[in-house]
């Protein structure tokens, strides 16, 4: 049931309500017996519980822009409108303006693909992102400090952070993505969350809650972008299965993407379910001079 279903069926809940109501009115000599009474206790409290039920996704939505996005930014170079009239899906997550670095240890990965931190699967590791600066511009409002400091901060030993990630990325040889990322509230805040940037069919597949997460299931196709732009690509690579969990109390996103014909929806949530995530020391401040969108779309950059 989706957010706009519940709503329905709580104003018709409403109209129930207000009838049953008007006519206990026009009984004003009769007193309410203590079970009708009882009844109607469960009836406010069963609205409540609606009510918080339909309140359940608010940091994290998702929706289809009619006219695509558009943005003025300003830099060094000046100010600039950019138009993306084709970007087929917006995510939008309220979180605070800054919060703790999230990293994250796979629990369960398909068979077949390689450990995290190895060559093939890529090193993402969070000691990797300490020691190499230019890797910190991932990450706005980072202001640059001796690894020591940044390893003190995080509250890791070398060897520790060596075994946490802040994602994972496989792509097989025939073009079959996998990613997972583990994203700070500095990172999302007030930032549109782009999929089909260029163009591409967008749909919203499920949204709801998964554990303590607020989730939302995403799939989109590429494949008249592709034919479109006289590159089209594997059929591996045309659709893609998109996974967001926004935890509302530490206030981090885990985001992951598959090829659709590889990473179903049902095995990205195991995937998911599988991972073990831990908040660092490591602090952002807030987002400055930064672009207001990011590009999530798998295999584009």
């Amino acid at each position: 049931m989706t957010t706009q279903d519940l709503m329905e069926a709580l104003n018709r809940t409403d109209e129930r309500w207000l009838l049953e109501a008007e006519e206990r009115l026009k009984l004003k000599t009769r007193r309410i017996p203590r079970r009708k009474l009882g009844y109607a206790l469960l009836v406010a409290a069963a609205l409540v519980f609606l009510l918080g039920c339909a309140a359940v996704l608010s940091h994290l939505r998702a929706e289809v822009p009619e006219n695509g996005v558009h943005y003025t930014v300003m830099d060094a170079e000046g100010i600039h409108d950019i138009n993306l009239p084709d970007t087929a899906m917006v995510v939008r997550v309220d979180c605070e303006a800054q919060g703790r670095l999230p990293v994250l240890r796979p629990g369960w990965l398909p068979e077949g693909l390689p450990e995290p931190g190895t060559a093939a699967g890529l090193d993402y590791s969070l000691l990797r992102l300490l020691r190499d600066g230019s890797e910190l511009e991932l990450y706005p409002g980072w202001r640059v400090r001796p690894f020591e400091t940044l390893l003190a901060e995080a509250g890791l030993t070398a060897e520790e952070a060596e075994c946490w990630y802040v994602g994972y990325h496989w792509e097989k040889p025939n073009a079959a993505l996998l990613e997972i990322r583990a994203m700070d509230c500095c990172s999302i805040h007030e930032r549109d969350l782009l999929l089909g940037m260029d163009g591409g069919t967008a749909e919203l597949v499920a949204e709801g809650t998964r554990g303590s997460y607020e989730m939302l299931e995403i799939r989109v196709d590429y494949t008249d972008f592709y034919e479109a732009s006289g590159h089209p690509r594997p059929a591996a690579e045309s659709v893609k299965n998109y996974l967001f969990l926004f935890e509302p109390q530490e206030q981090y996103l885990l985001f992951l993407g598959g090829s659709d014909s590889d990473y179903s929806f049902e095995t990205l949530e195991k995937i998911a379910d599988g991972l073990e995530v831990r908040l660092t020391g490591l602090i952002f401040g807030e987002r400055t001079g930064s672009w207001p969108y990011c590009m999530l779309d798998l295999g584009r950059g």
